[in-house]
């Protein structure tokens, strides 16, 4: 019978004995029998079932408290700096972790990130000062203007969160198939955003610049 994990003491093992252990386990993986291949898995599963679970995550941000600060932020993560990996978290309204995890993606693109921050989004729509209710009209500029707001914060600030409200709210113009705040697919949000960043963003003649969707162009 397998022992009980929770209850047993294992040892810590050196970083020598941890990246040989990983060494032969991905070679098992990789050309190993399928039985063997199989047996790695089984095992990985029921270890990983029964192992305690951390009480923290030094890769995590603090869990968010009530009440928030005046800069949308949760008053925990308010004074939150950058950790030594050097990136930054994006906060989760809702179940957003499909735009968060695309938008991380999308940073790392260095190509797409420059032609985001480089665009010239199109003037804001002034507000009805005629017989209308005074209300601006759809701004389609708003989310070309919040991705460049958030790539410019985790590119530029030394915070180690940033609040995601903005192009949450913006991108409620993007008619995914669910509520922006729900889960929605990844694929389907990507392509409606490069869409809209696409048709919006503004280039001077001669520029140089191109719209950020070039980016994945296949080159032949």
């Amino acid at each position: 019978p397998s022992p009980n994990l929770r209850s047993q003491a294992w040892p810590q093992p050196s970083d020598e004995a941890s990246e040989a252990a990983a060494s032969v386990l991905l070679v098992l993986v990789q050309h190993g029998t399928w039985d063997q291949r199989l047996r790695v898995i089984a095992t990985a599963t029921s270890f990983l079932a029964e192992a305690p679970v951390p009480e923290s995550w030094d890769y995590e941000t603090p869990k968010p408290v009530a009440g928030r600060s005046s800069l949308g932020f949760h008053d925990e993560f308010v004074n939150c700096v950058r950790n030594s990996t050097g990136y930054m978290g994006l906060l989760n309204r809702g179940n957003t972790c499909y735009m968060n995890s695309t938008m991380q993606q999308l940073f790392l693109c260095g190509s797409f990130r420059s032609a985001v921050l480089q665009a010239q989004p199109p003037p804001q729509p002034k507000l009805d000062r005629g017989d209308g209710d005074g209300k601006a009209a759809p701004d389609p500029g708003e989310v070309l203007r919040q991705a460049q707001r958030l790539f410019w914060f985790m590119q530029e600030s030394e915070s180690g969160v940033c609040s995601t409200d903005g192009l949450v709210n913006a991108c409620k113009t993007l008619r995914l198939e669910f509520p922006v705040e729900k889960q929605n697919d990844a694929s389907e949000f990507f392509d409606k955003l490069c869409d809209r960043l696409d048709e919006t963003v503004k280039f001077e003649a001669g520029s140089g610049l191109q719209k950020p969707s070039a980016a994945f162009r296949v080159r032949e």
